[in-house]
């Protein structure tokens, strides 16, 4: 637990940060698999993948400050 003002070891932001990747890309495989609305989950599911792929860093370097 943390305390007030305390930050987070960067091993747990390393671990808890892309943890929501897997849900778009299984949301993606269960559209592709069933062939329904391919297209717009694959257009909702980008940007996620592309934020998690920038938070990454970012919050590793803020934390490691």
């Amino acid at each position: 637990m943390l305390r007030r003002g305390e930050k987070p070891s960067i091993l747990v932001v390393c671990a808890l940060d892309p943890m929501q990747v897997p849900t778009c890309a299984n949301t993606y495989i269960f559209a592709v698999q069933y062939q329904r609305r391919v297209n717009p989950v694959s257009v909702a599911v980008a940007p996620g993948t592309l934020l998690a792929a920038v938070t990454l860093p970012v919050v590793v370097w803020v934390v490691a400050r």
